[in-house]
């Protein structure tokens, strides 16, 4: 009898499968003639699944989800949710690092990057020098955010106020995916979402040429250093008269060749993908007090200690940092134990035990005067040299970030857009241009929480000539042409495959 039915089930020569789809029939149990199942009846839902079982261990470590991981539909959301419970592998194809390249290009386009690897070597040549416990190495991972924080959220926003652009600034956001809304952290299981906005303008809606908004912040600031004080003190002066002049978010798409896509649900989820970044950085505008709880709350997501002091290398590598002469008026202010007018800081209660002196790694004329011969920050370092008042932490750079984000207040245009480029020329072939809607963007997000919480089966691509290249396309329905009730027959099929596998095994274990 079960040589009968095993034959109606399984074909005499079933082609071989690929290793991504051998890998989740032998997870999932399924018979060589079936197809890949619309829904796992068995594991965790998606999200949980990605956040416990995944290859990369930052995602266990951290679990949160980037602004395109709420695309779910960005190509197909079945290619999606069995990429998850393959362990989310990823695989980088030619066309990837093409366009890594073409925003690495255009970044440094607009933003002056600063080679600092001799200085960083330098400077650890300098910390073998120094008595264990020192503080010159220490707390990596969190010099490392807030070198990031100074530099991808303070500096470019700063460049955005003074130069009326900047690329790849860093946003973050929170999701309750139960709910199926976009939160504040103090929301119970609200799960991170982070993503990096590829280019941030500032647009005279009524005149696109008229830069005078820029250069009335520009002559404000003659009479200023170029600080955060100075931005802040004075942009209102200057940005008064000014209404017409909006803040329009961007997203680079690049393309193969200049021809930009026309499947509806790629369409949609680039248009998706600004709406987020404006809704993001819209809410970090706000309210700043709000938003410096939200950074530290998103870097101990990470597991980072906001208390933990900045190494003095990372401390002295970042005033070579373009970011170096607009925090070193902070950086003398903290060292001296100063307030600088933000209230959740000022009034924090800082560790008082900790001995922060940079003048212990740096300990002679000879060793600062190499320093500055690598980078000529002798202005900016020399006060900094001594024992300090307080120790300068994420905090403090949450707390500049936060007032910084806060000048985008009542300034977000009320339209985004999408730039199209091509990948081996570098032309701008196409710009299209997204009405803001709250409605969509909520909607958007309700459906992409009923994916990840497993509240729904993975819609399929829009398609079939989308799933020519894809690893699943020889088992997925969606290619195949199977039905709901082709699926029906096949999960009946797959349960008296391992109903008669298991008797099978279990008569063989009988007879020996």
């Amino acid at each position: 009898m079960r040589s009968v039915f095993h034959k109606l089930i399984v074909p005499r020569d079933p082609l071989p499968l690929n290793a991504s789809c051998q890998a989740l029939f032998d997870k999932w149990k399924l018979p060589p003639n079936a197809l890949l199942p619309g829904q796992t009846p068995s594991d965790p839902p998606p999200f949980e699944y990605f956040s416990t079982r995944n290859v990369n261990e930052d995602y266990i470590k951290s679990p949160r989800l980037a602004v395109t991981k709420l695309l779910t539909k960005r190509w197909c959301e079945a290619r999606e949710y069995y990429t998850i419970y393959l362990g989310s592998p990823v695989v980088r194809n030619a066309a990837m690092t093409k366009g890594t390249v073409h925003h690495t290009r255009l970044e440094d386009s607009t933003h002056k990057r600063v080679d600092t690897s001799k200085l960083r070597a330098y400077l650890r040549q300098l910390a073998e020098l120094v008595p264990e416990g020192n503080l010159a190495l220490v707390n990596g991972a969190e010099t490392s955010y807030g070198a990031r924080w100074a530099n991808q959220i303070i500096a470019r926003l700063f460049s955005l106020f003074t130069t009326s652009t900047a690329r790849e600034i860093m946003i973050h956001g929170w999701i309750d995916l139960d709910n199926g809304k976009l939160c504040g952290p103090d929301v119970a299981n609200a799960v991170p979402v982070n993503g990096v906005i590829d280019l941030v303008k500032l647009v005279n809606q009524e005149n696109s040429r008229d830069w005078s908004m820029v250069e009335d912040v520009i002559n404000q600031l003659d009479g200023n250093n170029r600080s955060i004080d100075g931005l802040l003190s004075q942009f209102e002066i200057a940005a008064k008269g000014h209404g017409d002049t909006k803040i329009v978010v961007t997203d680079v798409k690049t393309r193969p060749f200049s021809k930009a896509p026309e499947q509806p649900s790629v369409v949609e989820a680039a248009e998706l993908q600004t709406l987020y970044y404006h809704r993001m950085l819209d809410t970090l505008s706000r309210d700043p007090q709000q938003t410096y709880r939200s950074l530290l709350a998103n870097a101990e997501s990470f597991g980072l200690d906001v208390d933990a002091p900045l190494s003095y290398v990372g401390l002295i590598e970042m005033l070579a940092k373009p970011e170096g002469d607009l925090l070193a008026h902070d950086l003398k202010s903290i060292a001296n134990g100063e307030s600088f007018g933000f209230s959740d800081y000022d009034n924090h209660e800082f560790k008082t035990d900790v001995v922060y002196d940079p003048s212990t790694l740096v300990t002679t004329p000879e060793q600062l005067a190499q320093i500055c011969e690598i980078h000529a920050i002798e202005p900016l370092l020399t006060p900094l040299l001594k024992p300090w008042k307080r120790a300068p932490t994420l905090r403090f750079l949450a707390a500049r970030a936060a007032q910084m984000y806060h000048l985008c207040y009542k300034r977000m245009a009320d339209t985004t857009t999408v730039e199209y480029h091509n990948s081996h020329t570098g032309h701008r072939f196409e710009t299209q241009v997204i009405s803001v809607s709250r409605n969509r963007l909520d909607e958007a997000t309700a459906h992409a929480s009923e994916f990840w919480r497993g509240a729904r089966p993975p819609e399929y691509a829009d398609t079939v000539a989308m799933c020519k290249n894809c690893t699943f396309a020889a088992k997925c329905r969606r290619p195949n042409g199977a039905t709901a009730e082709d699926e029906a027959r096949l999960e009946v099929g797959r349960q008296l495959y391992n109903y008669l596998e298991d008797v099978a095994a279990h008569q063989k274990d009988s007879s020996t």
